[in-house]
This record gives C-alpha cells, sequence and structure tokens, in this order.
C-alpha cells in the first residue's frame, strides 16, 4: 500500500509506503503552514486504504473528517469525484466526546484498567507499568502535583494499594471501592503504607479520591459504557458494515489541561496493550495527535508522556504507525521525536524552532540538514519539505494535495447537531443518569440540562469550572467579555460566576475595563503586565556568581584584595526583542541573488542602544553596529528563554512606565536598518549586581554587574 499526500513542482507523485509509517512520521510548521491539512490528508488516505485511525483532537480541527466535500468546491483543486466516492464508501467517522453527550460519549476509568490487569494475567514488568500510569493519572486528577513531594508521596500510596488489589485480586471497581478499601485497609495493606505514610495522609487521599465520584468530575467515568480500543479502530465485534473506523478524541469537552492529559494517557495506554495482545507485522492502526507539544514536552512531566514515549519507541514491532504534529517543535521532548524517521516540515519562522529542528535533523542527516533549515522560512502554505530516508534518498519539497473533506474547525454545538442520537444513545450508561434523562434518550431526544436541583448544582460547577480552565489555559488577564467569548456564554452569566469565584480569581482595573485571572498568576494588571513575560534563564547561580565577582575585586601588591563584596541581588534588565526579516542581496560575477533572513534583534529598553555579545568581552551596548542587523551576535546566539509571571520577578516596576514604547521602537528601527518587523515584545535579562565596599572602611566604593547567562560584567545604567 502506497500513500500519496502531493506533488512536486515537476508533477512527481511523493508517496510513504505503509510499512514506513511503522517508523513513524512528524508533521511540523508555524500556524498556517498547512500542517493540519497534511494530516488529515494522510488521514484520508489511511481510510481510503481501509486502516483505522485514532486521532486526538484538542481542538476540533480533526472533527470536520466527517464531512466529505462537494465536488464542486474542490474540483479545481485536484479533488475528483472518485476520489470523494472512494473516501464516502470506505470511512467511518465518530466524534467522541469525553464526558459529555455533545457527540459520543466517552468515558475511561483507571480502576477499570486495574481490573483488566487482573483479568489479563499480564507480566511483572507490564502491572508495574500499568499500576504506576494508574496512580499518577488519578494524582493529577484530584489536583496533585507528581513532581513534588506531597504528590509522590500520595501516588507511592496509591502503588502500593493498586499493586495489592491485583495481588490479593480484589474486586475494585469504582472510586469509591478504592476509597473504602484506603479507609478501612485490611492489616497487611496498612503495614505496607505505614512505612511510608501516617494514616492522616491516607485519609486525606481518601477524601479526595471520593471527591471524584460527585459533580462534573464523575462525568469522566460515569457518563458512558466501558470503553476499548478495539471499538475505537471497529474491531469490536461482527459488523453488518464494511467500511473503515476513524475515531476523533475529540478533547474539547473537557474542562482542564489534567484531564486532558488523563485522557491522552489512558487511551495510549490502552492502544498499547492491546498491540501486545494483537501483534502485526503489518501496518494495522494508525494512531494521531494532533499539536503534541502540551503531551509531550521536554522538562514537565504529564501523566501521559511517559507512555507516550514508550508508544512511540515501540509500536513499530507491534503493526501501529504514529503521526504526531506541532506548531512548536522547541516545545516537545526531543528523545520522543527522534523516534520519527520521516519528518514533514513546513515553514517556521521561529529560530528557536528552527534551531530545535537543525539539532534533530543533523543527528539524523548531517549532509541534508542545512539545505532544509535554509528553506523552512522560505515556504508557502501547503509547501513542505519531506525527509524520508526510508522513500528517497534526498529531501523532497513538495505541495501536499488539498483535502476530500470539508476543511473547517468544529465546535460542539455543530459536534451535537453532526452526531446520531441513535449512537449517541448507544453508548450512554443510563445507569447514571437520572430518570427524566433516560426518558429523553428513550425518546431520541437528549437533553442538555435536568430540572432538579442536583443537575443545576452540576451546571453550575460546569460553568465555574470551564472559566477556571480557560483562565488557566490561556494563563493571562481576561475581561468579562472575552471569557463570556471563548465560552460562548452571555456576559452577565459569566459576571455572576465570577462573583462566587473571588477566593480562586484576581480582578483588577486595566484600562477601562476590569480584567480578571486566577490569584496563583502573578500578573501585575496595573503596569500594563497582563501576560507571562519572557526572560533569558539564569545560568550563573549565586555561588559561581559571587566566585566571579571575586576575582574582579581590586587588589594591592597582586595577592592582597581591598575590596570585598558587602551584598549580592539579582536584578532584570529589560529589553526590546524584535523579530524582523533582513532581505540580503549576494553575487558571483555576473550572477546575483536575493534571499531573506528571519532573525531577532534586541534593544535596551531604556536608552535604545542595541543589545551585542562578544565571547571575550561579554555583553555590550552599541547605539548602531557595524554589521548588518541579521549577522548580529546577540541574546539568540547565547540565552535560553523561558515565560514567568511578571510577579516572580525582582523588578523596581514602577520603572516600567518609563521604558521606551513600542511606537518609540518602532522609529527607532525605521531610522537605522532596511528590514521588515514582524513583532516586538519584552524581555528580560538577568544581571548580577554586587555592592563593593573598601575592606577596611567597609565604605561603598561602586556597584559591580555581571551577567546571569555567562557571568560577565556588562554596563547597567540604572538600578
Amino acid at each position: 500500500m502506497n500513500i500519496s499526500i502531493g506533488k512536486t513542482d515537476e508533477a512527481e507523485d511523493i508517496q510513504i509506503r505503509d510499512k514506513t509509517f511503522l517508523r513513524h512520521m512528524v508533521c511540523l510548521g508555524a500556524s498556517g503552514s498547512g500542517k493540519t491539512v497534511a494530516c488529515k490528508v494522510i488521514c484520508e488516505e489511511f481510510i481510503r486504504n481501509q486502516i483505522p485511525v485514532i486521532a486526538i483532537d484538542p481542538q476540533g480541527d480533526i472533527a470536520s473528517l466527517l464531512y466529505p466535500s462537494l465536488l464542486e468546491d474542490v474540483e479545481d483543486k485536484g479533488i475528483s469525484q472518485k476520489m470523494i466516492d472512494e473516501y464516502k464508501k470506505n470511512a467511518e467517522v465518530i466524534i467522541w466526546t469525553p464526558a459529555s453527550s455533545v457527540g459520543v460519549p466517552l468515558s475511561l476509568n483507571p480502576i477499570g484498567l486495574i481490573q483488566d490487569i487482573v483479568e489479563q494475567q499480564k507480566s511483572y514488568e507490564e502491572c508495574l507499568r500499568s499500576i504506576s500510569l494508574s496512580a499518577d493519572s488519578i494524582i493529577g486528577l484530584i489536583g496533585e502535583d507528581i513532581d513534588n513531594d506531597s504528590g509522590r508521596l500520595l501516588s507511592a500510596i496509591l502503588n502500593i494499594t493498586l499493586t495489592y488489589v491485583v495481588e490479593q485480586r480484589l474486586e475494585i471497581e469504582s472510586f469509591s471501592d478504592l476509597a473504602d478499601l484506603l479507609l478501612d485497609c485490611p492489616e497487611a495493606l496498612k503495614k505496607k503504607i505505614a512505612a511510608i505514610a501516617s494514616a492522616k495522609e491516607l485519609l486525606r487521599l481518601s477524601k479526595k479520591i471520593r471527591l471524584l465520584t460527585v459533580g462534573a468530575k464523575k462525568l469522566l467515568f460515569d457518563l458512558a459504557k466501558p470503553l476499548n480500543v478495539e471499538e475505537l479502530l471497529g474491531l469490536s465485534s461482527p459488523r453488518k458494515s464494511k467500511k473503515t473506523r476513524l475515531s476523533v478524541i475529540y478533547l474539547n469537552t473537557l474542562s482542564s489541561q489534567e484531564e486532558k492529559e488523563f485522557f491522552v494517557a489512558r487511551i495510549t495506554s490502552a492502544l498499547y496493550d492491546w498491540m501486545l495482545a494483537n501483534p502485526s507485522n503489518e501496518l494495522q492502526a494508525l494512531f494521531y495527535i494532533d499539536e503534541v507539544a502540551p503531551f509531550i514536552p521536554p522538562v514537565r512531566k504529564p501523566v501521559c508522556k511517559d507512555i507516550l514515549k514508550i508508544l512511540l519507541k515501540q509500536a513499530r514491532k507491534y503493526g501501529v504507525g504514529c503521526l504526531i504534529a506541532s506548531q512548536n517543535p522547541g516545545d516537545i521532548d526531543y528523545k520522543a521525536i527522534s523516534q520519527c524517521s520521516t519528518w514533514n516540515l513546513g515553514r517556521l519562522i521561529s529560530r528557536q524552532d528552527i534551531k530545535k529542528v537543525e539539532k534533530i535533523l543533523r543527528s539524523i542527516s548531517p549532509e541534508d540538514a542545512e539545505n532544509i533549515v535554509s528553506e523552512l522560512p522560505t515556504l508557502n502554505a501547503g509547501q513542505f519539505l519531506l525527509f524520508a530516508p526510508d522513500e528517497y534518498t534526498s529531501m523532497k519539497k513538495f505541495q501536499v494535495r488539498w483535502l476530500i473533506t470539508e476543511h473547517k474547525t468544529l465546535d460542539e454545538e455543530q459536534v451535537k447537531e453532526a452526531v446520531d442520537d441513535d449512537l449517541r444513545k448507544k453508548y450512554l450508561n443510563k445507569n447514571t443518569l437520572p430518570k427524566k434523562a433516560k426518558k429523553q434518550i428513550q425518546e431520541n431526544a437528549v437533553s442538555k440540562s435536568y430540572d432538579n436541583s442536583d443537575n443545576k448544582n452540576i451546571q453550575d460547577l460546569q460553568v465555574s469550572e470551564r472559566i477556571l480552565a480557560l483562565l488557566t489555559k490561556e494563563a493571562c488577564c481576561l475581561t468579562c467579555a472575552e471569557i463570556a467569548d471563548n465560552l460562548e456564554l452571555n456576559a452577565a452569566t459569566i459576571r455572576k460566576y465570577l462573583g462566587k469565584l473571588t477566593s480562586k480569581i484576581a480582578r483588577a482595573k486595566h484600562g477601562r475595563s476590569f480584567v480578571y485571572w486566577l490569584s496563583e498568576y502573578k500578573f501585575l494588571p496595573q503596569y500594563g503586565l497582563t501576560q507571562r513575560i519572557e526572560v533569558a534563564k539564569l545560568q550563573i547561580l549565586e555561588q559561581e556568581a559571587v566566585s566571579l565577582a571575586q576575582k574582579r575585586l581590586k587588589k594591592q601588591l597582586i595577592f592582597f584584595d581591598i575590596e570585598e563584596i558587602s551584598k549580592s541581588h539579582l536584578i532584570y534588565i529589560p529589553l526590546w526583542q524584535v523579530h524582523f526579516t533582513e532581505e540580503i542581496e549576494s553575487s558571483f560575477l555576473i550572477f546575483s541573488k536575493t534571499s531573506s533572513k528571519d532573525e531577532n534583534i534586541y534593544f535596551d529598553a531604556f536608552n535604545g542602544k542595541i543589545a551585542l555579545y562578544d565571547r571575550g568581552q561579554g555583553f555590550s551596548f552599541v547605539d548602531t553596529p557595524k554589521d548588518s542587523p541579521s549577522v548580529l551576535c546577540d541574546l539568540d546566539d547565547v540565552c535560553t528563554f523561558q515565560t514567568i509571571f511578571p510577579g516572580e520577578m525582582d523588578f523596581k516596576w514602577s520603572l516600567y512606565k518609563k521604558m521606551l514604547t513600542e511606537n518609540q521602537i518602532q522609529k527607532l528601527i525605521a531610522r537605522k536598518f532596511h528590514i521588515n518587523v514582524h513583532h516586538t515584545l519584552i524581555t528580560f535579562l538577568p544581571v548580577w549586581q554586587f555592592e563593593i565596599v573598601v575592606k577596611d572602611t567597609q565604605k561603598k566604593k561602586r556597584l559591580l554587574f555581571l551577567d546571569g547567562v555567562t557571568g560577565m560584567p556588562i554596563e547597567v545604567q540604572y538600578e
């Protein structure tokens, strides 16, 4: 089987064999590059070739694979009626909606998967993996951080408890059963737990787990009938239909990132278990995750990260291919992404993203890396550079074909309209719904709300959780109107719920409106700081900085210090980061060529001087550099950037309003350079400030500044 995805400028058909997908594929590209279209084309081709697909859809872009296009809308884009008919004939697209009956309801329960371990008699290694994943999933769902001491302790308690359940073959079918077991432990289990935790911690864990059985959280586990991977793949039982299933897991119905990570972890784990039980040398399924970065980041460890890495490493041996996509390659764990042998690269603009791709490509194919990297910023929408060593001896530049299906994003209302009520009814767990809901299901009219007070409380809880989830996801200050627009509710309703969340949400006047944000997020709207700010990561810690500063004290007779350090303090220098494109002309003999280069340049936010870096001298600031801006050595060459909340940084924010404005920086650039500016933002450079005094008199003599990235002296004109 060959998957055809597009054509080169020379009309060469770009095809990828099915066995190549067993070694996985990654599709990267900035927003608007066409990467989602490319991935949906691959899904369409799999369905046309009768290989089922499970697609994780975080934003609603994949769900539109449900709708084949009309010929008149796509004929001029190279799509034939035969292709449309073939897709209609083969495709069975189901949109699964976790914890919601908007689409086909989907519920997954870690406790149920523990029972699978008991029934399937897995190997010792697989038992430990499944137990550990279940424990970590539950800890994340109850709001504990697995990376801190409290979370690790609770996870350890759960590991011991779930291991005991498996060893004793106990029937634990729900979170209520698990909470009861923790509250009234058998003596043997109690002794094991007592070695690491007190009865108080055991009680706290039991209460938190019981909270998963009430309110909106309950829908995660009880709304739908238990589901397995064979159902997602359309292989669960003999079916009249000969269609190939494409299961879209629509994550927008989940209210928090933790819940999304939980579902991705559970589905991935279930797929892993299924492939071990059903090995194949042939490609038998495709697992596609759109915008994969939040689920497998380089540093943070969400509950789904480990199992995704295991799947990427081992799936090829069992007949499962993986397709992952992202617009932020720098935000993906490089060890995971390096498991993909086929790379489909669309337009990338960010220098950091390009450097991340370049680093990995050089380790895979040094001879192609430079050519690929140089072309990335110049690609048009839908153009890709394909690196597929299993198919082609060199890089292929091609235009992806257009979609057979409509290309649009589906919201929850559109999903509800798209899903057949009979199909929804088939998977709803009627035992968990009120009587009125059961009657409505029987009449094929599933209602979104119920009249009794319990469901009114659930509705209140859902709106509150959606507001909190939005503010968590956006990580910025939002007005009431902006929250209402995002949640598709009226402003009066949002204002009412915001009034109930004063213990969790902060409010302040910003301009003419009030803005809202999570209290734990340290924004400073009084200074216009309503979003996270970018900061160069501190590389020189205080102990090393002090040591470097001592080497720069004045001495007498070479050996004796006449100065000493009285105080040390970490400060931050604000800089305007300007992202731009410069047109560069080059010539050889009578030939000339114009190329463009994307770069950043940094300006002192107070005086507008340009920041430069020299390996021997460190950072300096000049009015006008000798070289063109695209070849300057600056912060990008030595710094790694991270985003933090402004309130986390020690800075005299009263100075913030004295900085040059964005408009002033734009005018400054126009006077100095012929460049095309794309955007500007404020970033900060950490600097160590030392107060130096005369050793005998302790009289303050001078200030010494060392940058926090390289430890070299730096000129600072303000404090």
